[in-house]
C-alpha cells in the first residue's frame, strides 16, 4: 500500500495515487486521498493520468497465473534458441 497523506494534508505521493487508482488503498488512505483530490486540481490531474494509463495497460495483464513451470520452460527455450541447441526453433 502507498504512504499516507503527507503531514499537514500535503499532496499524496505517487504510490498512494497508484494504490488509489488500482483500488488497493486502505479505507482511511482512500478517504483522505479522495478528499484531497476533491480540492486539489494538480493531484486530480495526476490521478486521472494514472487512471488512463492503467485503463490502457490492464487489458494486457493475464487474467490468471500461468501454469507452474511456465516461466522456466520459456527461459529454457530462449536460452536454447540463443545457443542454437536442442529445443531451438528451426530457422525461418
Amino acid at each position: 500500500m502507498g504512504e499516507p497523506l503527507r503531514p499537514g494534508g500535503a499532496h499524496p505521493g505517487p504510490d498512494l495515487l497508484l494504490d488509489l487508482t488500482l483500488g488497493q488503498a486502505g479505507a482511511a488512505e482512500r478517504a483522505d486521498a479522495t478528499a484531497h483530490l476533491a480540492r486539489c486540481g494538480a493531484c486530480r490531474v495526476e490521478h486521472d493520468e494514472l487512471a488512463s494509463g492503467v485503463d490502457l495497460v490492464l487489458p494486457a495483464v493475464p487474467r490468471s497465473a500461468p501454469p507452474p513451470g511456465f516461466e522456466g520452460r520459456v527461459l529454457d527455450r530462449l536460452s536454447a534458441e540463443r545457443a542454437g541447441g536442442p529445443g531451438a526453433a528451426p530457422p525461418g
